[in-house]
């Protein structure tokens, strides 16, 4: 992957680089979430009793759709957030492997799922991303797993002196925003970019990139949202032409090409998951093209 056509932009100590990636159009899939709530693309439980790890995709189309890692399905029993991101074939259907991010609900508000318009923190989802991988290699993990998001909702709770009654996790963030002010359009998306880079003070931590323009530009608000919460005081950001160049130094590792592809754990394509000591992540591709790509760069 190279990072071409990069944007700068600065958010307090965060500075983000929106870049091209892309030859040509990319592969032409669309993001599940519009669609859901049209009878095109239907997420329930997997029956009237429900199961929390697993949620029913139903695809009505003759189009690709894609479900991000980061989303947050809200209604039926309780709200969950998927495992990783997952691309559902037309004209199928799929289990979808999930989380609860509503531990006090376990009873029906709706018979389907809707796209939540919140999106989850970069430190949730790094630890999904990091125990789903673990998972893989120990099945056993699986229920750690779903008490990390639990302790970690809950702490975001009693950090912030809020009481739920479910403990929603989508109440929080929406709680976060109004405290923060936070306008997801301070930001334009950057319109030939597919895929964006953040860096905290001046050290790089996550970097993310779509299939296509079109899937981006619908979770871009969502994730300057999700990044915004990493942000300090003003000042201290990294500067545009370090940025750039660590961007460039980053992209030239390639670390996926030393990984084995192997089957997502539900959907369409397949999926490379990256475990370096310094980076954790995951591939989702197809074999007309990308679909998602995540890393993350945490400090240990």
């Amino acid at each position: 992957m190279k990072a071409k056509e990069k944007n700068y932009n600065h958010l307090g100590n965060l500075a983000l680089v929106q870049f091209s990636s892309l030859e040509g159009e990319g592969f032409p899939f669309l993001p599940g979430g519009p669609a859901l709530g049209s009878g095109r693309l239907v997420i329930r439980e997997v029956s009237d009793g429900g199961v929390v790890g697993q949620l029913l995709a139903i695809n009505h189309t003759d189009d690709y759709y894609m479900l991000g890692d980061g989303d947050i399905l809200k209604g039926a029993r309780q709200n969950r957030s998927l495992h990783v991101s997952v691309l559902i074939a037309p004209r199928t259907k799929c289990l979808l492997d999930v989380s609860c991010v509503e531990r006090g609900r376990w009873r029906y508000t709706s018979p389907d799922f809707r796209m939540s318009p919140r999106h989850a923190d970069p430190d949730i989802r790094f630890s999904k991303i990091r125990e789903v991988s673990e998972t893989r290699k120990n099945p056993d993990a699986g229920e750690g797993l779903q008490r990390n998001i639990w302790n970690k909702v809950g702490e975001r709770f009693k950090m912030k002196g809020m009481t739920d009654n479910t403990e929603n996790y989508e109440n929080f963030l929406e709680e976060e925003q109004r405290a923060r002010k936070f306008d997801p359009d301070s930001i334009p998306v950057h319109q030939p970019a597919n895929g964006m880079a953040v860096f905290r003070d001046h050290r790089l931590v996550c970097v993310e990139s779509f299939g296509n323009r079109q899937v981006y530009a619908y979770y871009f608000p969502r994730l300057l949202e999700s990044v915004s919460f990493l942000a300090g005081a003003p000042g201290g950001a990294i500067g545009e032409a370090e940025a750039f160049y660590r961007l460039d130094e980053f992209t030239d590792r390639d670390l996926f090409s030393k990984t084995e592809m192997s089957d997502p754990l539900s959907g369409a394509g397949t999926i490379r998951w990256l475990e370096e000591k310094d980076a954790r992540g995951f591939e989702l591709v197809h074999e007309r093209g990308l679909v998602h790509q995540l890393v993350f760069l945490p400090e240990e």
